[in-house]
């Protein structure tokens, strides 16, 4: 019986050895995988977004180079900036070949394709198109594709980019779970294998523990890394609690928003800054706090941004995404913003050049026959009636080849204040070009218009023009025509109120003709 005994309590023991070592090998190789998975998640993490953000901030920097070289008169700037673009390319094309060599998933290598295609069958070739232009310099040109095609496409590639992004962080964190699910299974075995062979279980405990330390520290290595990374991106990030409640704040943020990361700890964002729409006079918003009531990402462009700190604005782009755990439970929020103020004010610039003439500061042929037009087909629908003028100047060649464009210039700038003084800030008044220039009469009769096109010529009459000693007094040739329910469209009506000013100077010149249909 005592050898049974024995026999039992050494297979016993034999038994628990073995299961200490099956146990044992199945937490080694289980702690080796977290290491593994922490590893891959970290580094491919990094790398992915290290290559993606250059791409962004290439893509950026080119948009802001574009706006400056056809903004630019100067040819020494000019070239530098071509130089500039050819480098923000390359890198741009650097990093993407080094972002396609990595391990990607279908739906990552779908997005670069997608903004593969964007890139090389619309963005390069805009740009290219606004630098020929640019180069040969045909500004007005190069500044129209500039705003109707290469930024809307390089938005475009900006849009792939950020989602691109977006995917990264959520296939890390989904890598990451399944790390952390492993590493709740590994725990489990060791308290396994604590009850059941304790002895020999404390020393594996012992051995165990050294080794989850190594992994905190590893862990805490890699936060301090991602930490560095995150003051190294141009972008400013601020990361909240679950309750916005700001936790970290980089560089970025503290220099754009004029306040350190302590002053801003513990505090919410819209205590820091106040965001707002631009165009509209709306209660400011916190975009925090709304992704984390809806548990979605957040974006806007081109927000008015209110600092705290000294009052003044700026204007801003912004992404709001948050931080969510196993069973969909909210950690926090993480801000990524950027002054975009330059770009904003560029834009602005573009418009206004676009639509008005660069001379007078009136509006442009183009602006005014699309008022033309909204006029005409308003008439319409309200019965209401509208006077158009045509107005040519009558002597001004003699000013131009006598005293040469930049008197003739002059004149026009004074005859065109001259305009200004006795139009209304209803009506709309445009150069169409040389010494052309047309009148917009809102809610206005024929009668009125006469009266109007009269003083006009009274006061351009009195004007007197001196140059090179000798004294130029010029006139005008005026058409009017109604626009009313019964106009057809804009080609008519132009050819109405031309045919009318054609007449005047055909009669005499300096007087008023009328062309009102029947």
């Amino acid at each position: 019986m005592e050898i049974k005994s024995k026999q039992h309590l050494y297979l016993a023991f034999s038994f628990q050895i073995a299961l200490m070592l099956l146990l044992t090998f199945i937490s080694f190789n289980s702690i080796k995988e977290i290491k593994y998975d922490l590893d891959q998640i970290i580094n491919n993490n990094n790398l992915k977004i290290e290559f993606t953000s250059n791409m962004l901030h290439s893509a950026r920097e080119r948009s802001i180079l574009l706006h400056r070289l056809v903004l630019t008169k100067d040819p020494f700037e000019r070239d530098e900036q071509t130089i500039n673009l050819d480098h923000y390319g390359s890198l741009f094309a650097d990093n993407r070949i080094k972002l396609m060599s990595m391990d990607l998933s279908e739906e990552e290598l779908n997005i670069l394709r997608a903004q593969g295609h964007i890139t090389s069958t619309r963005a390069v070739p805009s740009q290219n198109k606004v630098l020929e232009l640019a180069i040969e310099d045909l500004l007005t040109k190069a500044k129209n594709i500039l705003l109707h095609e290469a930024m809307p496409a390089q938005d475009e590639v900006l849009l792939e980019l950020n989602k691109l992004i977006d995917f990264q962080k959520k296939s890390a964190h989904q890598a990451s779970l399944k790390a952390k699910k492993t590493y709740q299974e590994t725990k489990f075995i060791l308290i396994v294998i604590a009850i059941t062979v304790f002895i020999l279980a404390s020393i594996t405990a012992k051995i165990y523990t050294k080794k989850i330390d190594i992994a905190e520290t590893k862990l805490f290595e890699e936060k301090e890394r991602a930490q560095i990374t995150l003051s190294s991106i141009g972008d400013a990030i601020i990361s909240t609690d679950a309750h916005g409640i700001i936790e970290m704040v980089n560089p970025s943020a503290e220099s754009l928003l004029i306040f350190n990361q302590e002053q801003m700890i513990g505090k919410t964002i819209d205590s820091i800054v106040e965001i707002e729409n631009q165009s509209e006079q709306t209660r400011p918003t916190n975009p925090i706090s709304e992704s984390l009531a809806s548990r979605k990402t957040v974006s806007a462009t081109h927000k008015m941004a209110h600092r705290k700190s000294d009052g003044s604005t700026f204007s801003i782009d912004y992404t709001v995404a948050p931080i969510t755990y196993a069973n969909n439970i909210i950690l926090g929020a993480i801000l990524v913003f950027r002054d975009v103020s330059l770009i904003h004010d560029m834009t602005k610039q573009l418009n206004y050049e676009a639509s008005h003439d660069p001379l007078t500061g009136l509006l442009n042929r183009r602006e005014f026959e699309k008022l033309l037009n909204h006029a005409i087909e308003t008439s319409k629908s309200t019965h209401l009636a509208h006077a158009l003028c045509f107005i040519d100047l009558d002597k001004f060649k003699t000013v131009n080849d006598t005293c040469g464009h930049e008197a003739g210039d002059k004149l026009l700038i004074d005859i065109t204040r001259i305009f200004q003084k006795h139009t209304r800030q209803s009506d709309s008044l445009a150069r169409l070009g040389g010494d052309e220039f047309a009148v917009l009469l809102e809610a206005c009769s024929i009668a009125k218009a006469v009266e109007y096109g009269n003083q006009l010529i009274e006061s351009v009459n009195a004007l007197a023009f001196n140059c090179k000693g000798q004294t130029f007094y010029v006139g005008m040739s005026v058409g009017i025509t109604e626009i009313s329910q019964h106009s057809q469209n804009l080609k008519n009506t132009l050819a109405a109120a031309d045919s009318a000013c054609y007449l005047a100077k055909q009669n005499g010149r300096n007087q008023i003709q009328l062309n009102v249909p029947s």
